[in-house]
């Protein structure tokens, strides 16, 4: 319509054949507007200066079609967001909005009635408000075909219309307001239209939430280690873990009114994240999802089961427990927001619309009286007794306007398979632009921090290792000497892409070296470090060197770079500088300071078993977390390329000690590990000693009066070594028994017994011992760390004297690990 009062720009697409045009499609005119009422030479808009107050606390509002929805398309236009149930305050800003693009403050838009004959808004104006729906197929906007208008304009107001269904946010949708000005020369409520304002809208009813994820190496269960954003590089067959957490933006008011606008706050959204690239993890790859908002509870499932490749969704929902009997169900909203605040219901009968009601119907929980409400509807007896509803912090000093703390988190654990051939991915782990609604208030995310899992074979390994030492290991020959040599390598496939991860903070790169020791006698083959041998030599990376000495009390020996706090040496940085780097030992020296430990540590040759003997072996590990070097994945192995094999010739007479759990009634196997399960209540470790003194000559037992006995306490750290721990701390109701059952006490843990206390048969002594593991509440009371602890026990002979009797000292030892564990079968193929 080409009259005077038609108005064509701002013109803005808004798909292949339709455009808006006017002042309301325009953020840029709304701005000029508002600007101009400050100039004192523009009188304009003088009228409207008190409009520019009001509409200023909904600028906010002002988004774009895009932004709201998560479309794309390519011609995007601004929209009023609509996503309050006060319909004051949707009324007011509407007609603070329609007043500064027309400069007429006059008209009330939300009035049907004439306010004077002048101002007669059925002879001024029309309103239409139409829904345009965007049709994914044709990238064009259509009128649905039935519909429900989202806003509603009745009884001289501006609202959200009661049907939920309708809004604009289920849909990739906008409803558009056409303010249609009559042509004043006609003046009648039937004449022509000369002028549309047209005025973009999102009707949204939403809950907004920010969603973090952070990554880590391993199965670490701890929040606080967790870097929102991270990223994680590591290799196939090592588990990953993400911490994920969802954080709702409501302040208790608008919880308040959410409650009101009859959201059920005794459900919950359900929960997804979206996995890029994850469809090229094999469909068997085992997941485990623990709610740390249901106490740590489990659940499992695997790539197959719950990952979606079509919308890129891993599915919460997918996981159940163990037995398969439970599917994950989040909790409640009224269970996350009744950690910071306080629902109460107070009777009123002029305010009041909630009813009490029983737990199936109730919408919203108290949490003072745990009463079960809902709102009242036309079929309720008039004599129902009536309720209102608030949400308050409970915190009273807090600002009423600040937002609740209401979150929950989860982890999810993946546990990939070794391979060799599979080729890098990156899987970016983010949220969908909406959580699953489940009938719930639509939603839509307001930050999204992603964290990256990168995972792949990305290193390669040139390794030698070799032993030099005379193979005949004696009082005087009592060291093996060793080098060690690797050089690692980015591989050439991926390198430039390995080196932009590489720059991310929070990825580094450790290494060591792993020993491996064999043993093969008459009683077959077996791993292990025995004898605590002196470790000592010097590391280099490059040319830094870090000298160690230190006893290896491990079942293994390892080697790294540490500063002069211990902290593992990161190399990343080498490796970001493009060359290969080069770490070595040329000077390991392992030795086996006492003939006890000799002994403990190699078997006799008899002429008829050359094969008897001590080898080693050593592993290159490279691992993204310190704790991680000792069963990396990222390894290469090499056996002693001189094959030499280790032994003793000569007789050593020493005693030896034997310190184990006794065989159960099923007549199992010893156990040298023990499982002790901070969710239940532990049960008294009984180990019995048998102390063997048939290598001590008759001349020395002649000379022993008593049995000296010792028990002490040490904690695995993150580099596999053991660390003393004050035994009673962590253990109570330590006793040892004589030959007569009696128990024996001593704060100490030192006990001494004569000879003829204990059961003595074919030169053994046998000692009983019982004692508690601290764990559960009472170990996390103290800080104390759930892990794997050595009891150690060590076993002398005195003479009258109180001297120790040559060669009668050895101990053994067993562990227990301390956790907290699900006792639900889990396997991961």
């Amino acid at each position: 319509d080409n009259t005077a009062f038609a108005t064509i720009n701002p013109k803005t697409p808004i798909d292949s054949d339709k455009f808006l045009t006017g002042d309301g499609t325009s953020d840029t005119a709304l701005t000029n507007i508002m600007d101009g009422i400050d100039s004192s030479a523009n009188k304009a808009y003088k009228d409207v200066s008190a409009d520019r107050t009001t509409f200023e606390k909904y600028l906010g509002k002002i988004s774009t079609f895009n932004t709201e929805t998560g479309a794309a398309i390519a011609d995007d236009f601004n929209v009023l967001v609509i996503n309050d149930s006060n319909y004051k305050n949707v009324t007011e800003m509407l007609n603070s909005y329609i007043h500064l693009l027309t400069g007429n403050s006059t008209v009330t838009y939300s009035q049907y009635v004439k306010t004077s004959d002048r101002h007669d808004g059925s002879k001024i104006y029309n309103i239409s408000i139409t829904p345009y729906r965007l049709n994914d197929s044709t990238g064009c906007f259509e009128v649905p075909e039935s519909y429900t208008p989202a806003l509603i304009r009745e009884n001289n107001c501006f609202r959200m219309s009661d049907d939920e269904s309708s809004y604009d946010s289920n849909y990739k949708q906008f409803t558009l307001l056409d303010v249609q000005f009559r042509d004043p020369i006609e003046n009648s409520a039937s004449g022509k239209i000369a002028y549309h304002l047209y005025i973009p809208v999102m009707v949204e009813k939403i809950l907004k939430f920010d969603f973090a994820a952070g990554v880590l190496s391993g199965t670490n269960y701890k929040v606080s280690d967790y870097t929102d954003g991270s990223a994680v590089m590591e290799s196939y067959g090592t588990p990953v873990t993400a911490h994920m957490t969802y954080t709702y933006n409501r302040t208790a008011q608008e919880w308040t009114d959410a409650i009101y606008g009859k959201e059920n706050i005794l459900n919950n959204y359900g929960k997804s994240v979206i996995l890029s690239s994850a469809s090229a993890l094999p469909a068997d790859t085992q997941l485990v999802l623990v709610d740390r908002n249901n106490y740590g509870k489990a659940y499992y499932s695997t790539i197959g089961e719950a990952f979606s490749a079509e919308n890129n969704k891993l599915t919460f929902t997918s996981f159940k427990t163990a037995d398969g009997t439970q599917q994950f169900v989040p909790v409640s909203f009224y269970e996350l927001l009744s950690r910071s605040a306080d629902i109460t219901a107070a009777e009123s009968d002029t305010d009041g619309t909630f009813i009490e009601c029983n737990e199936n119907e109730a919408t919203v929980k108290t949490t003072d009286t745990g009463r079960f409400y809902r709102k009242k509807t036309d079929t309720d007896p008039d004599t129902a007794v009536l309720y209102t509803i608030t949400v308050s912090n409970k915190d009273p000093s807090a600002d009423p306007n600040d937002i609740l703390d209401v979150y929950e988190d989860y982890y999810i654990s993946f546990f990939t398979k070794a391979s060799t051939s599979e080729v890098m991915r990156n899987i970016t782990i983010s949220c969908d632009i909406r959580l699953d609604d489940t009938g719930m208030t639509p939603s839509h995310i307001a930050k999204n921090t992603k964290a990256t899992i990168i995972l792949g074979n990305l290193y390669t390994q040139t390794f030698s290792f070799l032993t030099k030492s005379n193979e005949e290991i004696s009082e005087t020959n009592n060291s093996i000497e060793a080098e060690l040599q690797t050089t690692i390598a980015i591989q050439s496939e991926y390198k430039g892409t390995i080196m932009g991860y590489m720059n991310d903070p929070s990825i580094h790169i450790y290494h060591g070296f792993v020993i491996e020791v064999t043993t093969t006698d008459e009683n077959g083959t077996e791993k292990g470090v025995k004898g605590n041998p002196n470790v000592s030599g010097t590391y280099k990376i490059g040319s830094n060197e870090y000298s160690f000495n230190k006893t290896n009390s491990g079942s293994v020996i390892q080697l790294w770079a540490a500063d002069a706090k211990g902290a593992m040496q990161d190399i990343k940085e080498q490796l970001i500088n493009g060359s290969d780097v080069i770490i070595s030992c040329s000077d390991l020296q392992i030795q086996y300071v006492e003939s006890a430990h000799i002994a403990e540590q190699f078997p006799m040759r008899p002429a008829e078993h050359q094969e008897y003997g001590v080898t080693l072996s050593a592993n290159s590990n490279l691992a993204y977390v310190p704790e991680n070097i000792l069963y990396s994945s990222i390894t290469k192995s090499q056996e002693d390329s001189n094959g030499k094999v280790y032994y003793r010739q000569g007789e050593i007479t020493v005693a030896s000690l034997n310190y184990n759990v006794p065989l159960g009634a099923d007549n199992t196997a010893e156990l040298s590990h023990l499982g002790i399960n901070g969710r239940e209540v532990p049960d008294v470790i009984d180990a019995v000693g048998y102390y063997d003194v048939s290598n001590i000559s008759d001349e020395e037992m002649d000379n022993a009066v008593k049995v000296r006995f010792e028990l002490t306490l040490s904690q695995k750290q993150e580099d596999g070594s053991y660390a003393a721990v004050d035994i009673n701390e962590y253990l109570k109701d330590i006793k040892l028994y004589d030959k007569d059952g009696t128990a024996v006490t001593n704060s100490s843990c030192i006990y001494e017994f004569n000879k003829d206390q204990l059961v003595f048969d074919n030169s053994i002594f046998e000692i009983n011992t019982g004692y508690s593991v601290i764990t559960g509440a009472e170990l996390e009371g103290k800080s104390y760390l759930y892990s794997n602890y050595k009891v150690l026990l060590t076993a002398q002979l005195l003479d009258k004297n109180g001297s120790v009797i040559a060669n009668s000292g050895c101990s053994d030892h067993i562990i227990y690990t301390n956790a907290k564990i699900c006792t639900e079968l889990f396997t991961t193929g």
